[in-house]
């Protein structure tokens, strides 16, 4: 991917969820690849990033910044951030990575891992994977509206900015064969119609808005029995990102650049 002769070009990412699996690969791969570019990564913890930290020695346009996604606080706090170190540039690009497959136990609290069946679900649960995975990255694309806006006009092949919102198969209601994921799925399933509302009421903003599944990544999330390394699924969504177009607006595309159904 280069950085002088594609749609993405020298252009401003946020990416949030950076400081390892799918978020931190997507930092590494956009800062080798478009070395005028600002990079934004976003972590919970800035004591807990060394491998982010080792990359901002190398690369001097990377900048690490706390988020909590559900914390408007947080939300607040970067976008003042933001707005300070791009000041009339805007974002071109934002990438809402952060996401969560959590079960709460009573006596433990929130734990990561799959709930167990349908009766390992609990309302803690739900309303711990909606919060991360719909309503703060809902919270953070509202507040970057402007920032975003200013920057479409700079996306010169596109003239719009881009929120790429990191969907998954098991969100679809069409390949919804085997149940399960309940809480998980619903909040995916939310987020893409999330991205899909996004698409239709911010074209006069000038921005779009797609989903984009990573496929089945050996990532904590994914675990070892996944199909594919975190580089091949960061190539194939960048990829993705350099090609697409305005028609390509309020839809689901996969890491290979597959439609998938919603």
């Amino acid at each position: 991917m280069s950085c002088c002769n594609d749609n993405t070009g020298a252009k401003n990412f946020l990416i949030t969820g950076a400081n390892r699996g799918l978020g931190l690969g997507l930092v590494r791969e956009i800062l080798k690849n478009c070395c005028q570019s600002k990079v934004f990564a976003t972590v919970r913890d800035l004591h807990d990033c060394k491998d982010l930290k080792d990359l901002a020695i190398q690369y001097k346009n990377l900048h690490i910044l706390k988020l909590d996604i559900t914390s408007q606080l947080d939300i607040d706090q970067l976008v003042k951030e933001l707005e300070s170190v791009l000041k009339d540039e805007g974002l071109q690009y934002l990438i809402n990575n952060a996401g969560v497959l959590t079960r709460v136990d009573p006596n433990k609290g929130v734990q990561f891992g799959i709930p167990p069946n349908i009766f390992g679900e609990s309302e803690e649960s739900f309303m711990e994977t909606y919060r991360v995975n719909v309503v703060g990255p809902f919270l953070l694309s509202r507040k970057l509206i402007p920032l975003l806006t200013k920057g479409a006009s700079k996306n010169h092949n596109l003239d719009h900015s881009v929120i790429f919102n990191m969907g998954s198969f098991l969100g679809s209601n069409t390949l919804n064969k085997d149940g399960g994921y309940f809480s998980y799925r619903a909040s995916k399933a939310a987020f893409h119609m999330l991205t899909k509302s996004f698409s239709i009421e911010l074209q006069e903003h000038k921005i779009m808005a797609i989903v984009i599944s990573p496929g089945w990544v050996k990532t904590r999330m994914g675990g070892e029995g996944a199909q594919i390394e975190v580089d091949q699924s960061v190539q194939g969504m960048l990829k993705v990102l350099r090609n697409i177009t305005l028609k390509d607006n309020g839809t689901h595309i996969d890491y290979t650049g597959k439609v998938i159904p919603f």
